[in-house]
């Protein structure tokens, strides 16, 4: 899945929301969050990765301008809430100047 796309050299902000097996949103208050973009052998880690509204069960990923080059980037974001972990992943693909 395509969670985003993007024109090198631009900052990338991703919201994830956690939900409940019922659809309703999760509690991530305590929760820790950690989130990297790799390809090929390169991996490049979020210089932002936190709750932003815990009783929305919403979090943020950030990457710095320019931190993900051209081309298709597998983001993985882990979510830590106690002893359950939740993990997401998701295709970013970073333009040269447009997109069709």
């Amino acid at each position: 899945m395509t969670l985003a796309s993007i024109i090198e050299g631009n900052t990338l902000f991703i919201q994830v929301s956690v939900k409940e097996p019922g659809g309703a949103a999760k509690d991530l208050t305590g929760a820790t969050i950690e989130a990297s973009a790799r390809r090929a052998s390169v991996s490049v880690a979020a210089d932002s990765a936190q709750v932003s509204d815990p009783a929305g069960g919403l979090a943020r990923v950030g990457f710095h301008t320019g931190a993900l080059s051209r081309g298709k980037w597998r983001l993985e974001v882990r979510i830590s809430l106690g002893a359950e972990v939740q993990s997401f992943t998701g295709t970013v693909v970073v333009g040269a100047t447009s997109f069709p």
